[in-house]
């Protein structure tokens, strides 16, 4: 239900209805706005805030002699389409789905922690605002890209979200910060606590936790060659995994078992993990009663042996 608008005395100042309530503030506590800014500062103002960096002399000029009651309006449009646009607002997502480059040695050609090519999850952000993608769909790209379109490698991009986790020798450490900053990121709440013990101040209980970790138990990175990089020694492609199901007991400490089921670790350690009960994916109760149906999915063989690619075949 919208909210009634206020009754204001400056209606003069009003040019929206966002603005009425502003002008009820203004008059409540006896304040006078500011008069308009000149279409200098006002072409300033809006350049550093659409694409970070201030408009040309030119620009300026343009812009002053415009003369037209849309001129600002147009300014707008052509910073909206502007691919500074994507990069000057992509670094606020950045910061919250914590992208970053990778670390390791670079004198060894040592990764420790995220992948070499993650600048390509940072190009797809910057792509994603400046195409106007909406949320919805740049949430379910990152987190199952290779799921919704395996064929298509502007969309596989996006799974760079899961990449930046990686961590070259703790599996777990990976899967903690893949759940952690999922919730924080996408959901608005703090799951870490929840890892050991049940939540002392949210309605998060242990087990919970590890049902929505058990939505990310089987994922794991791989890294394909792409055009231009012919040779399949660099960058990690050719990394082997197994292809056939192990023990959790029995896997060597620096190869992902991502056949492996979901235990709750008891008070969070990892080598005393609830063998009793393997957990199913699921949501804490307290996000809402959310019926989860988990489906076969039919993929590509591309999607499963990517050398077929007619690029690396040539």
């Amino acid at each position: 239900m919208r909210a009634a608008l206020p009754v204001v005395k400056n209606r003069a100042w009003v040019l929206n209805p966002i603005d009425t309530f502003i002008a009820s503030e203004h008059e409540k506590w006896g304040l006078k706005p500011l008069p308009p800014v000149d279409k200098r500062v006002l072409l300033r103002r809006v350049y550093l805030d659409l694409i970070g960096l201030p408009p040309t002399p030119e620009e300026v000029r343009a812009f002053l002699s415009d003369h037209s009651l849309n001129a600002y309006e147009k300014v707008v449009n052509k910073l909206l389409a502007s691919p500074r646009y994507g990069e000057r607002w992509g670094r606020h997502w950045m910061d919250i789905w914590r992208y970053s480059d990778w670390y390791g040695s670079r004198e060894t050609d040592e990764l420790f922690n995220s992948q070499r090519h993650i600048w390509r999850w940072r190009d797809w952000i910057i792509e994603s605002l400046n195409q106007d993608k909406g949320y919805d769909r740049m949430i379910m790209e990152m987190l199952a890209g290779d799921e919704i379109a395996p064929d298509d490698p502007q969309v596989l991009r996006a799974t760079g979200y899961l990449g930046r986790n990686w961590h070259i020798s703790s599996r777990n450490a990976w899967l903690q910060e893949t759940v952690e900053h999922t919730a924080a990121g996408f959901l608005g709440i703090t799951l870490k606590c929840a890892r050991c013990h049940d939540h002392k101040y949210d309605p998060i209980a242990q087990e919970e936790y590890y049902n929505f970790r058990a939505f990310f138990e089987p994922y794991d990175v791989r890294i394909d060659r792409v055009p231009g990089q012919p040779d399949w020694t660099k960058d990690g492609l050719s990394r082997v995994f197994d292809s056939e199901p192990r023990e959790a007991t029995t896997a060597p400490p620096f190869l992902p078992a991502i056949y492996r089921e979901t235990y709750r670790f008891i008070r969070g350690d990892e080598k005393d993990p609830d063998r009793s009960k393997p957990l199913s994916p699921g949501f804490p109760e307290a996000l809402g009663n959310h019926e989860i149906k988990i489906q076969p999915l039919s993929l590509p063989l591309e999607a499963y042996n990517p050398d077929l690619r007619p690029f690396v075949r040539i």
